[in-house]
This record gives structure tokens, C-alpha cells and sequence, in this order.
């Protein structure tokens, strides 16, 4: 393998094969603002170059390794990158829009304020890195893995993600409103504050994840794994929890209003001060969840799963109890005059004292 170590020769080379560099080894070189575009790089590795402000536009990188690279500012809109490895390089405002990366791996490296609209990653790996402000609209995410990696105030609006997942990332501020994210595998993942408003996550894995202030407004989380995520003072109203798991969730302050939550499992979840108006709750599971908040929902809970529930003394004057199941349920000295029972289950239950009339 041929090393390189200055500009010109790379000048000369640039000339002389038309833009195609084969089996070369580029070291400590600056080819800061050179116009490379439409060059060809195929088993080559660089290690220390600078690339600044370079323009690489639509050119193709094939079994190539790129070591402590610095290619801030550069141009590499249309590029293509298949079988690259990439380690302990500065992305920095570079452009990658409508680019396209097939089993790239990137590993402590800076990729803040990258921006690659439209762009295609498939069977990426990013360790380590940051992409911290990186612009990721309308991108597209297959078989990629994140581990360790910041997604601080990222935009990802209207992104695909499929088969992708994350290992203890995080990324609180990110925009990721409108995106396509079924099946997301990111349990424990930090999204604070997060912008997931109309965001397809259905069959999401999200047990654990840290979605404080997050806003999912209108997004469908039908069939997600939510159980044990912190949602306090998240905004989840009109969003689908169709089947989701909410179990021991804590939804302290989280806004429902006007969410289908039918058939969804929050036993044990926290729902202190949480707002539910028109909220459907038809054959969800609330074991667990203490009398006093559910009296506070202020809602229709026919069909509402409730077996064994302790709910003594409980208010529920008027309350639409319709084929709930109370089985087994302390309703000692309930107050369920005017309650709607039709159909509800009560076999076993503690209704000693209890008003019915």
C-alpha cells in the first residue's frame, strides 16, 4: 500500500487517475477546501487528515478506514460509504444530505451539528460518539445499532427507524416528531423533554426509559412496552396506548386528555395528578392503583380490569362502572349510588356498607 503524506502528491494522484484512489494510506495530510467530488476511495485508510471545508460531494467509499480524520465543514452531499470503518473523527457541520451509509462503524467519534437529510444508514454502528444538534430529518435507519451515544437537541422529524436499537443513549431536547419508529428497541433510554409528538411507536420497547417533559402528543404507542417509564409531566394527550404496558409507570402529571388507553395494563402505575379528560380506559388494568387516584381521573372506567382492587370507601357517585371487573374488590362502604354496574363483575366483593341505591 502506497502512503501518501502531502497535499500535492494527492493533487498529482487527483489528476492522474481521475479521481480514483486505490490502496493508499494517507497520513497527517491537509487537504483542507480541496474539491474532491466524484473521487473513488476503495481499500484506502487515512489516518490524521484534514479535511476541512473539503468538498467530497457524491463520492464513493468502498473497504475503507478512516482514523482521526477531521472533516468539519465538509461537503458530502450524495456521497456513498459501504464497508467503512470510522474511528475518533470530527463531523462537525459536515453535510451528508442524501447520502448513503451501508455497514459503516463509527466509534468515539463527533459527529455535533452533522447534517444528513435524506439520508440512508443500513447496518450502521455508532459507539460512543455524539450527535449532539445533528440534523437527521427525514432519514432513513435500518439495522443500526446506538450504544453510548448523545442525541442531544437532534433532529430526526420524520425519520424511519426500523430494527434499530439503542444501548444506554440519550438524548434529551431531541426532535423526533413525525417519525416513523415501530419497534424501537430503547429500553431505559433518556429522552427528556424529548419532541416525539405524532411519532410512530408502536410495539416500541421503552421499559425504564427516562421520558420526563417529553411530549407524545398524537403518537401511537400502541402494543409499547412502557412499564416502569418515568412519564412525570409528559404529554401523552390523543395518543394511542392501544394494549400498551404501563406497569408501575410513573405518569405523575402527565396530560392523557383524550388518549385510547383501552385494554392497556397500568397496574401499579403512579397517576398522581394526571389528566385523562376523554381518555378511554375500556378493559385497561388498574391494579394497584390507589383509590384516591383513581377517583381523581375522572373518567368512564367501563370494562376497567380492577380484580382485587382496595378501594374502600370509594366515591364513585355516578361513575360508569359498566363490565368492569371487580372481582374480589374491597368496596367496603363505596359509595356507588347512581354508578353505572351493567354488566360488571363483582363475584367475591367487599360490599358491606356500601351505598347502591
Amino acid at each position: 500500500m502506497r502512503v501518501i503524506r502531502t497535499r500535492e502528491e494527492v493533487e498529482e494522484l487527483l489528476e492522474r487517475l481521475q479521481g480514483s484512489f486505490s490502496e493508499v494510506r494517507l497520513e497527517d495530510v491537509d487537504l483542507k477546501g480541496l474539491d474532491l467530488s466524484r473521487s473513488r476511495w476503495s481499500a484506502v485508510e487515512l489516518d490524521g487528515v484534514s479535511l476541512d471545508g473539503a468538498d467530497l460531494s457524491t463520492s464513493q467509499w468502498k473497504d475503507a478506514v478512516l482514523d482521526g480524520v477531521v472533516m468539519d465543514q465538509a461537503r458530502f452531499e450524495g456521497c456513498a460509504l459501504q464497508n467503512v470503518t470510522i474511528r475518533r473523527t470530527r463531523f462537525a457541520g459536515a453535510s451528508f444530505d442524501e447520502s448513503m451509509w451501508v455497514d459503516v462503524s463509527l466509534a468515539a467519534c463527533a459527529l455535533e451539528g452533522l447534517r444528513a437529510v435524506r439520508a440512508s444508514f443500513e447496518a450502521v454502528v455508532i459507539e460512543g460518539g455524539t450527535l449532539d444538534g445533528a440534523i437527521l430529518e427525514d432519514s432513513s435507519w435500518t439495522r443500526c445499532r446506538l450504544v453510548d451515544v448523545r442525541l442531544g437537541a437532534s433532529t430526526w422529524s420524520a425519520a424511519r427507524w426500523q430494527e434499530v436499537v439503542f444501548g444506554s443513549s440519550s438524548g434529551a431536547g431531541v426532535d423526533a416528531s413525525g417519525a416513523n419508529l415501530a419497534e424501537l428497541d430503547a429500553p431505559g433510554v433518556h429522552l427528556e423533554s424529548a419532541n416525539l409528538s405524532g411519532a410512530d411507536l408502536r410495539d416500541a420497547q421503552l421499559s425504564g426509559a427516562f421520558l420526563v417533559h417529553a411530549d407524545l402528543s398524537g403518537a401511537d404507542l400502541t402494543g409499547a412496552g412502557l412499564s416502569k417509564a418515568l412519564l412525570v409531566q409528559a404529554n401523552l394527550s390523543r395518543a394511542q396506548l392501544v394494549g400498551a404496558d404501563l406497569t408501575e409507570a410513573n405518569l405523575a402529571g402527565a396530560r392523557l386528555d383524550g388518549a385510547d388507553l383501552t385494554t392497556a395494563d397500568l397496574s401499579g402505575a403512579v397517576v398522581n395528578q394526571t389528566r385523562v379528560g376523554g381518555a378511554k380506559l375500556e378493559g385497561a388494568r388498574l391494579h394497584g392503583v390507589p383509590a384516591e387516584a383513581l377517583l381523581a381521573l375522572e373518567t368512564s372506567l367501563a370494562g376497567a380490569n380492577l380484580p382485587g382492587a382496595e378501594l374502600p370507601g370509594l366515591n364513585a357517585k355516578g361513575l360508569d362502572l359498566s363490565g368492569a371487573n371487580l372481582e374480589g374488590a374491597n368496596l367496603a362502604g363505596a359509595d356507588l349510588e347512581r354508578a353505572n354496574l351493567t354488566g360488571a363483575l363483582l363475584t367475591a366483593a367487599n360490599l358491606v356498607g356500601a351505598k347502591l341505591a
